[in-house]
Order: structure tokens, then sequence, then C-alpha cells
């Protein structure tokens, strides 16, 4: 079964293509529509980002292709695999959802994932919103990288991870009634990544404790209680990682293990002996282009080079600013970042898989190093006028 054909272009699937298209767009409509003006580059966003889809479906519909996304498909219509419980097993139990109630092909489950990869591409635009608007019109290209679309427009855990951490930036910068979009974050990312999940709940713990606006009698209620219910994580989190014991050397054998597992391919990589620094700059910003082994990869390491030069410009241009992205929720953010890019790095040892899981907090690095530039920015124009 794993070798059949996914190209199913008979009638009835045909029709429903396009009205999952309509009612993306409707979707679109209804919940970011609000101001005319930014309908058109929405419009653009997502239609970049379907087309992004619609590559990640030609790339692996194939008889002899592979995938996650191709995988989970298949899961779904096997019944294998099926099962409400977070990780793998939640996204073929979305997926059969889909296969077995309305009989969607491949592509038409694709371009469900695609709405919501996309949805998360719009809600980190109005994140940023404010801040492009003072800057020249090229800063909105940084919305267009082909990695952001490319890995949150398939079946899989990506695109509903994608949309989480989008999710989280615009509550916690521009949403209103924060802890409602608060709990559906962590609910979405707990469902597909729990262990993600429980950073999200401890840096926001750290952020809760040392520089929340909340009464100090809050204070004194509520982290109790996200304390308990993170300690009483720990025991799903050891179960779901395969950790066999919740100690440093537990940890420490457990990502030793994660590195030899996928110490294969052509994005193999040995951090064993790595320095920190250089675990976290390896996971964000390889590979670089002579590294880079075939046309994905190529393409991937013009981007981290990009990226590597956006951040070095403008922390070097905003560096007497820094410590404005450790104010109010973006100590939130920051934290999270920091902890997630040391959690992740420890187990680096495949830039292919990097690629892909790091957009689970570098969207939240785009808007602190876009947000930091803007009110450097802000403040040397009113300085000189």
């Amino acid at each position: 079964m794993r070798n059949i054909d996914l190209f199913d272009f008979s009638v009835s699937q045909n029709l429903l293509t396009p009205i999952i298209l309509i009612v993306s767009l409707l979707l679109l409509l209804f919940f970011f529509g609000r101001k005319k003006k930014d309908l058109p580059i929405m419009f653009l966003l997502f239609s970049w980002h379907t087309l992004f889809s619609l590559l990640y479906f030609y790339f692996t519909a194939g008889s002899n292709s592979v995938g996650d996304s191709r995988a989970y498909y298949l899961n779904s219509l096997s019944g294998h695999n099926v099962e409400f419980v977070p990780g793998t097993r939640f996204v073929t139990f979305a997926t059969y959802l889909l296969t077995r109630n309305f009989e969607l092909s491949y592509l038409n489950v694709s371009l469900i994932y695609n709405m919501i990869g996309a949805f998360g591409l719009l809600l980190l635009y109005l994140s940023l919103k404010k801040h492009l608007e003072s800057l020249p019109w090229y800063w909105t290209l940084i919305l267009f990288l082909p990695s952001i679309s490319y890995w949150s427009s398939a079946i899989g855990k990506d695109s509903i991870a994608f949309f989480a951490v989008s999710l989280l930036i615009y509550a916690a910068t521009v949403g209103r009634k924060k802890i409602v979009l608060y709990f559906i974050v962590l609910l979405l990312m707990f469902m597909i990544r729990p262990h993600v999940a429980f950073i999200m709940a401890v840096s926001y713990l750290i952020y809760f404790i040392v520089q929340s606006k909340a009464h100090i009698v809050l204070k004194l209620i509520f982290i109790p209680i996200i304390a308990t219910g993170t300690f009483l994580s720990l025991g799903f989190i050891q179960e779901y990682t395969g950790l066999d014991e919740a100690s440093l050397s537990g940890i420490s054998d457990f990502y030793d293990e994660r590195q030899g597992s996928n110490m294969n391919g052509g994005g193999a990589i040995d951090t064993s002996s790595m320095p920190l620094p250089l675990k976290v700059f390896s996971y964000i910003f390889r590979p670089l282009p002579f590294e880079a082994h075939s046309f994905i990869a190529f393409v991937a390491s013009i981007e981290n080079t990009f990226l590597l030069i956006f951040s070095i410009f403008i922390i070097y241009r905003s560096k007497s600013k820094l410590k404005v992205i450790f104010t109010n929720e973006r100590l939130w953010l920051s934290l999270y970042v920091l902890l997630i890019s040391i959690m992740l790095s420890y187990g680096l040892s495949n830039l292919g898989i990097a690629a892909r899981q790091k957009w689970m907090f570098m969207p939240v690095v785009i808007y602190l190093l876009i947000y930091l530039y803007n009110t450097q920015k802000l403040e040397k124009a009113r300085v000189y006028p």
C-alpha cells in the first residue's frame, strides 16, 4: 500500500478542490478581513502558501515518493495508529476524520492542512503589521521565505505547530482575550508536540513570576496551580519522549540515543562535541551554502544565510535596545525561544530535520528582531527628528 499513486483527479475530488479553496477564502475574510486595506496582502500570502502546498503534494504523491505527510494519509486510510492521543497518532486521527468521513483525496486533505498553515502566516503578518508599516515595503518580503510556507503547508505536525506559534505571538502582542488564546495555543501544541507545550508552560511560569503585571495575590494563587500542572505533566512527557528517568543523566542518555538514531542521510551532522552556542547556531543557521548536498538543501542554505545576515544586522544596529525584547509578554516569547532552541539543539543530528522543526520558534525570532529594529528606529527618529 505504501507504493501507491496518490494522484486522485476523479470528478468528485476535482469538485471538492475548489470548494475547499473557496471555504478557506471565506474563513479568511471572516477571521482576518476586518480591514479592507489588508486584504490584498492577505490574499497574496494565502496564494503563496497554497502554491507550496501544491508543490509539496506534487513531490510526495508519486508511487515512489516518501514523506511524513504521505505516511499520515496512508495510515488514515488503513486505520493504523488512529488514536486520539498526543503526538503522531493525533495527526493520523485528524487525517482519518477527513479521509473516512469525507473521503477526501491526498490533495484535498493537504489543502485542509494548508489552510491551517496559511492562517498561521496571516496571524504572523497581523502581529508584525504595526511594525512593518513603519518600515520600507521590502521588509514584508520576509513573510515570503519559502521554508515558512513549504513546511507548514502539508499534512503533518508542522502546519499545526506553525499555527500555534503564530497564534502565541498574536495573542501576546495584539490579540484580546489572551487567556483563551493562550489555552488554545497550549492545547494545540500539546496534542502534537507535548514537550514543546511543556517548554511554553515553563517559560510562561518564569515570566509570570518575574514580570507579570498580575496582582501579588493572584500570583500567590496561580503560581502553585501552574507549577503543579507543569510538574504533573512531566510524567506524561517522560512517557511520550521515551525518557528512562526524568533526571539529568536520563535526559543526557535520551539525547545521545536520539542523535544516534538520526545520524543518517545527507543532512547528518555530529554535534556531540560541540559547545552549546555552536549547537544552537547549527540548529538555526545551518546548512550554509558550502554544506548543501541537494537542491532543497541549497535553497535552505540561501535562506539560512539571509536569516544570519538579517539577525546580525538588526542586533548590531539595535544592540543598545536589546532589553526591550525582555519586557512585558515579550519576555515570555524570548524565554520560549531560549529554552526551546537549547532543548532542540541538544538532539540535533540531522540538518534536514532541523530545517523543518526550527519553524516552531523562528516566527518568534523574526517578530522579536523586527520589533527590536523598529523600536530602535522610532526612538532614534524622536531624538533626531
